[in-house]
């Protein structure tokens, strides 16, 4: 479920931080700013960042404090190590949203792409193991390398956590550069 709630406040925040501030008309207000739109689009990237991590620092002390309550035996860095691989898939989905968004100013159509884009690629590595048609495609997905690593267990595992930071840096940038080159409606 943890994956899902975050998905949601990624994709929301990242499809509406340009784009719902084109919809509402506010967008010529913002722009209107001594602030290039570079630093605006860092700014709102920024804000997703913090929101995210404010999430994932509540989910582990909840989560944290439940093991400890129920004496589970679960290490609190693991722990972390889980919730912070969470935060970063997040990330990754909300990239791909924001740079939807900050390309084509809907923020509709960026929710839709990225959530079908998001349950395809679980599809994909849920499934793999049982369709054999899809496993070349497994190890591409987030899904694979959110779970690959199993932080529970074993810790924050680099190689899977840099491929989810690097879609969504790659995403973030992307979108930048295509709001800030984006004619745009007021």
């Amino acid at each position: 479920m943890m994956p899902a709630l975050f998905l949601v406040a990624s994709v929301g925040h990242g499809a509406g931080a340009l784009a719902g501030e084109e919809e509402r008309g506010t967008i010529d207000l913002l722009l209107s700013s001594p602030l290039s739109r570079t630093r605006i689009a860092l700014e709102k990237l920024a804000a997703m960042g913090v929101e995210l991590a404010g999430l994932g620092v509540v989910l582990w002390l909840a989560l944290w404090l439940g093991a400890r309550a129920f004496s589970m035996e679960i290490s609190g860095a693991h722990l972390a190590a889980s919730t912070a691989v969470l935060v970063v898939l997040a990330l990754a989905y909300g990239g791909v949203a924001f740079m939807i968004a900050a390309g084509t100013g809907r923020r509709a159509l960026a929710i839709g792409v990225t959530v079908a884009l998001a349950v395809g690629a679980y599809l994909v590595n849920s499934l793999a193991s049982l369709v054999e048609v899809l496993q070349p495609f497994q190890k591409a997905t987030p899904f694979y390398h959110y779970a690959a690593g199993d932080p529970l267990h074993q810790g924050l595992d680099p190689w899977h956590t840099l491929f989810l930071v690097a879609v969504g840096v790659v995403a973030a940038a992307a979108g930048v550069l295509l709001f800030d080159r984006r004619d745009l409606a007021a």
